[in-house]
């Protein structure tokens, strides 16, 4: 009987053993449904005006948000590299308007200063021609930026007989037409680099065109207009509006734009956000004896709804650099904002300088960051003491000029401190797409790194912040390792945890599970692959849920209508009458849990930059217990308690106290 009993008493243990096994596993069903993230849900809006390109492969550089006129609205900047001028929409509740369509441009945000359209039909701009009866000399390019220089010498009353034309270009000239009886053309006449051409206009005609082709699309047109018998030379007009270049110019310089990096950030207290747009090196062709080329700066002006002005004085100084990436920051802690450019083979320049017009000075080798080449960098804090440390790539890792409390800066080789990042073989075009972004994925309260789109295959590395350190957490976190252009980050359904959109091969989303562990979701059911190649990220619609609005061979409005009861919090922090750029604001949830986020890095994409508020997710049942912030130069903190929800807070360096 004894071993009867003992036969009974092990089945009921295993019974009931068996029994709880069950009761847990339906209880963690059961609180794993009742706790299931809602699936985010985006709305699809296509915006197809305005686009003239027709079935040509679209690839956009970038697109940038930032409030252009101060309404609480974030506006949109597309800039479609060298294939269509950029693109500035405003917002009006969720209405994007599109404020420099080609014919009706009011904005100012002109590729040269005062010529508004510089790429017309010819048969149009004959027209105009005729239509405007000026006798003078007339310069455009046709619509295609890969074809034709445009001039005419309009001469109805046969008066600039003996006008002599030089023309040198940057890259050598590749065709030419309308060279005939009426012109001499001595092709190469100042040089034999096939960058020069003299024409003298000695046969009288009432009208001569014109024309040449220049290898590459973002190229100099560089003119002197000459008249060897004494007589004034002919007025010059340029482009569909028929600027009027000033009567005593002898000498005009006209660029094809090669924009790249933009910061849309209101640095100098401007009526609008500045832009700085960094100027490509025409793929490294840009080079002695060619004239460098200055990246262009347009200050915000109140002189209408939505204008800039183009710095043309000699404030940003010319250079033969291949810009990248743009980036405002306080480079040397001395409370003024430096703008940092990162270039492809050609060394990082840090413009500081600029007040009341005054020339900008690239002051990069005086504060101990000489001749760094690294495309691909970021600015952030590896030590948390308020001063800023620029991480780049380097060939196996990512590297940090780290500042020194005394001045300058030191280098910390990455594979030192966890940042290992093996090469791969580069990605085939001159632009790579590789990027570095700062982040707190897991809510610990610390800023994490990513690398994104490193090499031809696109390839994503995660590095978790430890102290001092880094740990390479890309297979744990479950993100995908290859297929991206670029990502953007965006808390999709305010629960407090950061989710990621994934652009390119395969556009998807990332949803954060908690404790940083990644899951993929549809986007939405209209986004195909290769559809957004670049996006940013804001509340469009003021509904207070994130939005996407992405570009690729369109324009794309993705509207957050994830359903759920979870709240948010946007942080707007200053230092004066400027964005604190390098603040970190950390909320501190009522679960323990601890969100950062750094201005100026937040929202900012792999080229370009802005320094809109800072958006906090709440999760239903959590409160903020505390909002801290960590501002630049010294580290100082400032802490606001229960901050509440539903709401932007307003905290200024200078004025512990926040508004809303």
């Amino acid at each position: 009987m004894t071993g009867r009993v003992q036969v009974d008493r092990v089945r009921a243990a295993h019974s009931f053993a068996t029994f709880v096994s069950t009761a847990l596993a339906l209880l963690l069903v059961c609180f794993e449904t009742a706790h299931a993230k809602p699936p985010a849900d985006f709305t699809i809006t296509l915006l197809s005006d305005g686009l003239t390109t027709g079935g040509l492969f679209r690839r956009p550089f970038d697109v940038v948000s930032a409030d252009l006129d101060h309404d609480g609205d974030p506006d949109l900047l597309i800039n479609w590299h060298h294939i269509e001028p950029l693109e500035l929409f405003e917002n009006r509740e969720g209405q994007f308007i599109h404020l420099n369509p080609v014919g009706n441009d009011s904005t100012g945000l002109y590729d040269n200063a005062g010529i508004e359209n510089l790429f017309v039909d010819p048969s149009a701009m004959s027209n105009l021609i005729t239509a405007s009866g000026k006798p003078g000399l007339y310069i455009w390019h046709d619509l295609t930026r890969t074809a034709f220089w445009r001039m005419c010498l309009y001469d109805p009353r046969l008066e600039f007989t003996g006008t002599r034309l030089d023309i040198e270009t940057t890259l050598p000239i590749t065709g030419r037409v309308g060279f005939g009886e009426n012109t001499e053309i001595e092709h190469g006449a100042a040089g034999d680099d096939g960058r020069h051409a003299s024409i003298a206009f000695e046969t009288p005609s009432p009208r001569h065109d014109l024309g040449l082709r220049v290898r590459r699309n973002a190229t100099e047109l560089y003119l002197e207009l000459t008249s060897t018998d004494g007589a004034a030379a002919p007025p010059i007009f340029v482009g569909s509006g028929l600027s009027a270049i000033p009567p005593d110019t002898a000498a005009l310089s006209i660029w094809k734009p090669d924009p790249h990096g933009i910061a849309w950030v209101n640095v100098r207290d401007d009526p609008r956000p500045e832009i700085f747009i960094a100027e490509g090196g025409l793929g490294g062709e840009l080079a002695p004896p060619a004239r460098p080329r200055a990246d262009r700066f347009y200050i915000g002006s109140a002189t209408g709804p939505s204008h800039y002005t183009k710095v043309t004085t000699g404030m940003v100084p010319a250079s033969y650099g291949r810009g990248r990436r743009v980036e405002w920051v306080d480079a040397n802690s001395d409370g003024q904002l430096e703008v940092s450019i990162s270039g492809e083979g050609t060394p990082t320049k840090i413009l500081g300088g600029g007040e009341s017009g005054a020339p900008m000075i690239d002051i990069a080798e005086e504060i101990g960051i000489n001749g760094l080449v690294a495309p691909v960098q970021a600015w952030g804090d590896f030590n948390d003491d308020g001063r800023a440390d620029l991480f780049y790539l380097s060939t196996d890792a990512i590297d940090v000029q780290r500042a020194l409390p005394t001045g300058g800066f030191e280098r910390i080789d990455g594979k030192e401190i966890g940042l290992a990042a093996p090469p791969v073989p580069r990605a085939a075009s001159v632009i790579q797409p590789s990027a570095l972004h700062f982040t707190d994925y897991d809510n610990d309260g610390d800023l994490d790194l990513w690398l994104v789109a490193h090499g031809r295959s696109g390839t994503n590395r995660l590095y978790r912040r430890e102290p001092d350190r880094y740990t390479d957490v890309t297979t744990a976190s479950g993100i995908a390792t290859e297929g991206t252009d670029a990502i953007v980050f965006l808390d999709s359904d305010n629960d407090g945890d950061l989710d990621v959109v994934s652009l390119g091969k395969a556009t998807r989303l990332w949803r954060n599970q908690g404790g940083g562990v990644f899951e993929v979701e549809p986007l939405a059911a209209d986004v195909t692959p290769n559809q957004l190649r670049a996006a940013t990220v804001a509340d469009f619609d003021g509904d207070g849920r994130l939005d996407i609005f992405g570009v690729g061979q369109a324009r794309y409005l993705l509207q957050n209508q994830t359903a759920d009861n979870n709240r948010w919090l946007d942080v707007e922090l200053s230092d004066g009458d400027v964005p604190a750029i390098g603040a970190v604001a950390t909320a501190v949830y009522s679960d323990g849990s601890k969100q950062a986020q750094r201005l100026g890095s937040a929202a900012s994409s792999a080229f370009s930059q802005t320094a809109e508020p800072l958006h906090f997710g709440i999760a239903e049942g959590i409160e903020v217990t505390e909002l801290q912030i960590r501002w630049p130069r010294d580290g100082s903190l400032t802490s606001l308690r229960a901050p509440g929800a539903g709401r932007r807070v307003r905290m200024d360096r200078r004025d512990t106290s926040a508004s809303h």
